[in-house]
Order: C-alpha cells, then structure tokens, then sequence
C-alpha cells in the first residue's frame, strides 16, 4: 500500500468543508466542525514552473465533505494535491493536551548546536543557526 494510501485510511473524522483558501504559498482548508477545524498545506509547484493544471471542479469543492477533498492528495494536478494535503490536515486527530508552544529557533540551537544541520526553508534565524552549529544547510526552492 502507497504512503499517500495509508495516510487517508488513517482518517477518522469528517465534516463538511467550509473554505478552501489557494494562495501563492499556502493552502488552507477549513472544516464546518465543532470546534471549527482548520488545515495548512504549502502551496504545491511543478518543477517546471508552469502554468499547472488547473482544479478540475473550481467553486464545486466546497459542495464535498473533507474526506472527499483530502482524496485529492492522490491528485496528478499539483494544486489539486495541495489543497487533499491541506483538508488531510484539518481532518487529523490532535491531543491538544499534549501540545506545547515552543519556538522553532529555540528547538534547533539546543539539539544542533556544534553539529550538522540542514532546514528546509530560509528563515530569519539562519544567521544564529549557521553561528551555533558546525555546518548549516538551507534547502529551499
């Protein structure tokens, strides 16, 4: 069984989809549940760079409920398979119980530091990551 398989046949809620918001770099997926759910996906591209294929039911999707929508990760179309990731999100099961606040810079001086380090994403603490560890990548684009 593909990974992509296993994720959704893990899901065990489902609610009707409320908004699905497609930007330049994110996508958001908001589910019409109590309490009102909400997922974050980054917005998918082509390595080509584009134009991608566009949703193949534009202003129809918010007719589906979420589960349907998440079975868009199993989409070809890159922004079909962001906007599956993004309501797979708003459908998983959370212990909020368990979650703590904690700050991304802070997590990677303490468990990187002197060591190698790579991060996907530029951030704005990369100057005092690169300081404090032996080597810093930054994977982007």
């Amino acid at each position: 069984m593909k990974t992509i398989e296993k994720l959704l046949d893990s899901l065990t809620n489902d609610a009707p989809v409320r908004q699905i918001l497609a930007g330049a770099y994110w996508t958001a997926v908001t589910l019409e549940s109590d309490p009102p759910r909400g997922g974050l996906a980054s917005a998918l591209r082509a390595e080509t760079g584009g134009p991608w294929p566009s949703v193949r039911t534009p202003g129809r999707l918010q007719e589906r409920s979420g589960r349907e929508v998440a079975d868009l990760l199993r989409s070809e179309r890159i922004l079909e398979a962001s906007i599956g990731l993004a309501a797979f999100n708003a459908l998983l099961d959370v212990d909020e119980t368990a979650l703590t606040e904690v700050n991304a810079e802070q997590i990677v001086l303490e468990h990187g530091a002197g060591k190698r380090v790579a991060i996907v994403g530029h951030f704005p603490f990369i100057e005092r990551v690169r300081a404090a560890t032996a080597e810093c990548w930054v994977l982007e684009l």
